[in-house]
């Protein structure tokens, strides 16, 4: 072979050699990134998470909300239960008296009331003097119950309960009187009422309690004399004179004879509220 022939060949040689490097130079990078490519495909798909747990329920305050728990017995049963009230009243008979109510149940209360008077004056004696003092009384007492079928949210600052009852009076009179055992002189009258009532509350402790109602009055004793000409004079508690007669031994029933609309009318204050259950309750959660 010539040495011209050689040299030729070894420039086409070299000459397709270098237009075959970047070939093969730009073909491996591709190759790589297609593998690259790939791998980030498999690394974007989402990885499937676990369920989240539950979050464990919040266990129940042992504290005592107490203002929850007087609304919720209030819009039950007003709250009633186990309440005391004491006020002052005026029964449709017409006794004027301090009276205890209590609640054994929400819907039911029972009661007693209690009022006196007395009248003291000088008057002559034996001798013209007037040196001996006459003291007249007159004193009522009785036991009441009521049914409230239909009570108010004590949560509202204005609420009323309706119901109805029945109340036994007895008024006994103490004076001067006839000593003759066998008859009946002194004032004494037994009541028997049946009211219709409302309790109209301010604020969860304070009530007023305007009643209209039946009574009915049986004052013992016989105005006929007896063989010996003696009388019961028993005056009860002077309705007869009230009412346009003598007064004495007999029977009456009264249904609003008195003017008004209500002729019976109490102001009661009941202890035990939600307020004062409300601070027995931080005093409790303080001392804890």
């Amino acid at each position: 072979m010539k040495l011209g022939h050689v040299q030729r060949f070894v420039a086409s040689a070299t000459a397709i050699a270098v237009l075959a490097l970047p070939a093969a130079a730009s073909a491996a990078p591709a190759k790589g990134k297609k593998g690259k490519d790939k791998d980030q495909e498999a690394e974007a798909e989402p990885e499937v998470e676990p369920e989240p747990e539950p979050e464990p329920e919040p266990e129940p305050d042992a504290s005592f909300d107490a203002d929850a728990a007087a609304i919720d017995d209030a819009e039950d049963t007003a709250g009633m239960k186990g309440r005391v009230g004491l006020g002052g009243t005026r029964s449709l008979s017409g006794v004027n008296a301090i009276s205890l109510r209590y609640y054994p149940v929400s819907k039911l209360s029972l009661g007693a009331l209690v009022g006196f008077s007395t009248f003291s004056h000088k008057e002559a004696g034996d001798d013209g003097d007037f040196s001996e003092t006459r003291t007249v009384g007159l004193l009522g007492a009785g036991v009441q119950a009521f049914y409230w079928p239909v009570q108010g949210n004590r949560a509202k600052y204005i609420s009323a309960d309706f119901g109805f009852g029945g109340r036994g009076v007895v008024y006994v009179g103490f004076e001067p009187g006839d000593e003759n055992p066998d008859t009946l002189d002194r004032p004494l009258e037994i009541d028997i009422e049946i009211p219709i009532t409302t309790n109209v509350f301010i604020g969860d402790s304070v009530a007023i309690t305007p009643e209209f109602g039946f009574v009915a009055r049986i004052i013992p004793g016989n105005r006929e004399p007896d063989e010996q000409d003696n009388s019961d004079t028993n005056p009860g508690s002077g309705v007869g004179e009230r009412l346009g007669t003598t007064n004495g031994p007999g029977l009456g029933f009264e249904l609003g004879e008195h003017g008004g609309v209500f002729f019976g009318l109490s102001i009661t204050y009941f202890f035990g509220g939600a307020d004062q259950k409300a601070k027995k309750a931080a005093r409790k959660k303080k001392n804890k």
